[in-house]
């Protein structure tokens, strides 16, 4: 995922990034969703194969979303902030998983929390897009009146 979606996006071009990122944030859902439902372990690997490579894709895309966004002084801060926070899921996520798994005795619940928050990461990265956009139409008005 990181090393076809990464470049992918760069050949589409740096103001469809945030999209790009919602776009691999959303596809991983019903991959993540199906390979808990479906009764073969085949399909089910093969799903959440597919399912991690758009949604390490999007971690591609979002470092280098980061630089657009942010001024130059405030990217160190910004990709600190994006990498504590990815720390700190990958801790909270494997005891969130045994402690869901504890109380119902089935992973499906975790996977669909998990595809929740995949939605969640999508939506997150249009509100980027949305500001990636109003910052590319602010450096175009400077420049137009600068």
């Amino acid at each position: 995922g990181l090393l076809v979606l990464g470049p992918l996006s760069d050949k589409i071009g740096k103001k469809y990034r945030g999209n790009w990122m919602a776009a691999c944030q959303f596809l991983s859902v019903p991959f993540t969703a199906y390979a808990v439902i479906t009764p073969l372990i085949t399909i089910s690997l093969i799903c959440f194969s597919i399912s991690l490579f758009f949604i390490v894709g999007s971690m591609a895309v979002s470092s280098a979303l980061i630089w657009d966004l942010f001024d130059r002084v405030d990217v160190a801060k910004a990709y600190g902030m994006l990498a504590a926070w990815m720390t700190a899921a990958g801790i909270v996520a494997p005891y969130l998983l045994g402690f869901i798994l504890e109380k119902t005795n089935s992973f499906n619940t975790a996977y669909y929390i998990f595809s929740g928050s995949a939605v969640l990461a999508g939506f997150i990265a249009l509100i980027l897009h949305v500001r990636e956009r109003h910052l590319r139409v602010c450096s175009v008005q400077v420049e137009t009146f600068g």
